[in-house]
């Protein structure tokens, strides 16, 4: 692995060519709202782990512009210790306003697992894997795919019909200048840090990377053969 195939592994292009592919996110805008409903609630289980793992990472690197970077956007997710403005707080509120008020369904079993080796993995691994994991990863990973969830939920006829009482706060938050932001500043960053390492945590940077890839990858088929059973 050199720069240069690490800059077209982690390519934005390459990236929202697979998301514009993905067979979940083809369904959403199809979808009844019931179905949605079930879709988005498991989803929260993704935004509630995302703070811990920032956390996590966060707390492993050594003092520099990446360490401060990260932890700006921790503090951003957690609402700058106001719980009311945090990430899961307001994607809670998108869910209730979707007309969702129980909130004790469990996680999806096979998600439940996912979730668990990504726990694994960004904890028992180097702090260069956990950086492409869950830094050049999924902060990255995850505005590309709620950029296309947006646009298909927006497009939803169910969700057109209720629209106005929808509370979109969280996904203008994502899908807006601030979390594209997020993406550049952390590649930039990233990038920096590469040459402060003089190159040498290039593969484990991409080896996280290419877990996140994966693990959305899986999350999203997992999500979608559930909605195919619905929709059948």
């Amino acid at each position: 692995m050199n720069i240069s195939s690490f800059s077209e592994l982690i390519s934005t292009k390459r990236l929202q060519k697979i998301v514009v592919s993905d067979a979940y996110l083809q369904l959403i805008s199809k979808l009844d709202l019931f179905s949605l409903q079930k879709v988005l609630y498991q989803y929260r289980f993704i935004v509630h782990n995302h703070a811990k793992h920032l956390e996590v990472i966060v707390s492993r690197l050594p003092s520099g512009n990446l360490k401060s970077l990260l932890e700006e956007i921790y503090l951003e997710e957690i609402g700058e210790y106001n719980f009311e403005k945090s990430h899961f707080y307001l994607y809670n509120s998108f869910l209730k306003s979707l007309g969702i008020s129980n909130f004790s369904v469990p996680v999806l079993p096979q998600l439940c697992n996912n979730l668990s080796q990504y726990d694994k993995a960004i904890e028992n691994n180097s702090i260069n894997y956990a950086i492409g994991l869950g830094g050049m990863g999924t902060e990255c990973i995850c505005q590309i795919y709620l950029t296309e969830l947006n646009r298909r939920l927006r497009a939803n006829p169910a969700i057109r019909r209720i629209q106005s009482q929808i509370d979109w706060e969280f996904m203008d938050l994502h899908v807006g200048d601030v979390d594209i932001s997020h993406r550049i500043r952390i590649r930039k960053a990233i990038t920096q840090f590469l040459v402060e390492q003089g190159g040498n945590s290039l593969h484990e940077i991409s080896e996280g990377y290419k877990f996140s890839l994966s693990f959305w990858g899986q999350l999203f088929s997992i999500l979608s053969q559930d909605l195919l059973v619905t929709a059948s």
